[in-house]
């Protein structure tokens, strides 16, 4: 979660994959509520989560899938600017994706999404631990560039370089360059830095990334002791 952002299609995408340990009827009714959800029908697909809730309280695959498009739901009222209603989503989203670890402590994406929902409260050190524990269970290149956002947040711009490096591995999407590039500067490395930012600005399609890379470039080339344009560094 046209375009499903990432923390919802990356949610409910486990929850198809992942084991079920859902009763019968439960799992007959989220697989109703992922019809809807392809179907663009968000009300009706949550109506599903909640009944099959009620069918089994501790359907982790129903509690994973609400939790993801509650966090998402978030993401919208952020966009907005209501930050109030973005902060009762995502406490919502962070109970929905507790229960979902605590009935299915093996699902690396719960563990990823709820990281996410940390990570957008500032609280930094929580959200680190489970890009951690997701990490341990399944590695994927978006959670280390999540995690490398907590390391940015916690002044650990090492820690951050290794975790884009991994990330653009995985992944060779040039958001990572950037925001590693970002981290060089801050260690005064700036011939890294300038490399990271012109690979960012060939590899990029996003004009948030090639906006910063020219912005960022051109103030190296100038000798600017301000620190560049930055790019959004929140996980995705």
């Amino acid at each position: 979660m046209a375009k499903i952002r990432g923390l919802v299609a990356l949610g409910l995408a486990l929850a198809w994959l992942a084991p079920v340990h859902a009763k019968p009827n439960a799992n007959k009714l989220c697989d109703q509520a992922d019809a809807y959800f392809k179907q663009g029908k968000i009300r009706e697909c949550m109506q599903k989560y909640a009944e099959a809730l009620e069918a089994d309280p501790q359907c982790a695959r129903a509690y994973a899938a609400r939790g993801a498009l509650t966090s998402e739901a978030a993401e919208g009222a952020l966009a907005r600017g209501d930050q109030a209603t973005a902060v009762n989503y995502y406490q919502a989203g962070l109970s929905d994706l507790s229960k979902a670890i605590r009935y299915d402590p093996k699902d690396a994406m719960s563990y990823a999404n709820r990281g996410t929902c940390y990570y957008r409260m500032s609280d930094f050190p929580k959200a680190l631990n489970d890009f951690n524990c997701s990490l341990a269970i399944k590695p994927s290149g978006q959670v280390y560039g999540s995690r490398a956002g907590c390391y940015t947040k916690l002044k650990r711009d090492k820690d951050a370089i290794a975790d884009y490096t991994k990330a653009y591995s995985l992944g060779h999407n040039a958001n990572f360059l950037f925001n590693r590039g970002n981290a060089y500067l801050r260690l005064n490395q700036k011939d890294k830095a300038r490399a990271d930012y012109e690979q960012a600005l060939r590899e990029s399609k996003d004009p948030r990334v090639i906006a910063g890379a020219k912005n960022n470039l051109q103030a190296l080339k100038e000798g600017s002791q301000q620190l560049p344009t930055t790019a959004p560094n929140r996980p995705r």
